[in-house]
């Protein structure tokens, strides 16, 4: 199916700019989140409309929210915006659900790893926080936590929401 076809050359997109420069294009997002809202008031009439507008609504909000608490930045979020105006409100949610999930275990896989590398210093930052004595530790550990770029669980989340479920 087209949608599907063009969703996922939107992942793509996406997933390639976001892997190697950590941003995700306005044009790309925008352009897609348009073409999506066309494609289906051309194919559909006002009942695509009202499907491709509230799967936009949907992965914006939802992403919004979390762009508020600083967990993704505003490329994510006009990407979930497009990604809902292809592929409707109940995939989007799919696709938002499996990607929380994936970006947990690889955030949980981040955190051993550093625990590994930065033992000593990860147990002076549970030692500062509880005993509060040092807090420039504090401080300098939260100036550089561990992120990495949310496409990276998005992606594999599609593909598990599309061919699974």
């Amino acid at each position: 199916m087209i949608t599907d076809a063009a969703a996922m050359v939107l992942l793509g997109a996406a997933s390639i700019t976001d892997i190697k420069s950590r941003k995700i294009p306005n044009g790309l997002t925008v352009s897609s989140t348009g073409l999506g809202l066309l494609y289906y008031v051309v194919t559909q009439g006002i009942s695509g409309l009202w499907f491709s507008g509230a799967g936009m609504l949907l992965g914006f909000l939802l992403l919004f929210l979390l762009y508020l608490f600083k967990v993704v930045g505003a490329g994510d979020v006009k990407l979930f915006a497009a990604l809902g105006a292809w592929a409707g409100a109940a995939l989007v949610w799919s696709i938002f659900v499996y990607s929380i999930l994936i970006g947990g275990m690889i955030g949980l896989f981040l955190l051993l790893y550093h625990f590994r590398s930065y033992g000593t210093r990860f147990a002076q930052v549970i030692l500062v926080t509880l005993g509060l004595r040092n807090l420039v530790v504090l401080k300098e550990h939260l100036k550089r936590p561990a992120t990495f770029p949310f496409m990276i669980a998005v992606f594999p989340a599609a593909l598990v929401a599309y061919f699974i479920g």
